[in-house]
């Protein structure tokens, strides 16, 4: 039996299976995020259903829940992608360029002000907007199931 010092499980290995240029790596990364986007939305299709069925048999409340759901998946999301592009732009070493600080503070911008709508504007909405925020971790949840 043979152990290992801490310090050599610490050590700098690169990823055999990455890319060996930048853009072969944004690629990979570009293929891996339409996976995950693609898991948002079936994430939300499920959630979505559930959610729909509880309006539904508060018979005559509406679907306020639902749409609040809608809204906190579709910006979720939309949030998820954007921060990708940023991420994107800072693997090519581009921190500082307009489309990061674009990405990083559009979607923080766009999340604090939809948040002020929904909880001003549309109040029955608040349980499922929360909820519908939630919905990128659901999809990391399947998303993983897709790995090896």
């Amino acid at each position: 039996m043979t152990t290992t010092s801490p310090l050599e499980d610490d050590e700098y290995r690169p990823d055999p299976d990455a890319a060996p240029t930048v853009e072969g790596r944004v690629a990979q990364a570009k293929l891996e995020l339409h996976k995950l986007l693609a898991s948002s939305a079936l994430a939300t299709l499920g959630i979505g259903s559930i959610i729909a069925v509880v309006d539904v048999v508060r018979a005559g409340a509406g679907f306020p829940n639902t749409l609040g759901f809608l809204v906190g998946a579709g910006l979720a999301t939309l949030n998820l992608w954007l921060l990708a592009g940023g991420y994107f732009a800072l693997m090519r070493g581009e921190a500082m360029s307009a489309r990061a600080l674009l990405a990083f503070l559009g979607s923080f911008t766009a999340l604090v002000l939809v948040s002020i709508l929904v909880v001003t504007g549309h109040r029955d909405w608040t349980l499922g907007f929360a909820l519908g925020l939630t919905t990128p971790a659901v999809a990391g949840i399947l998303y993983s199931r897709t790995l090896r």
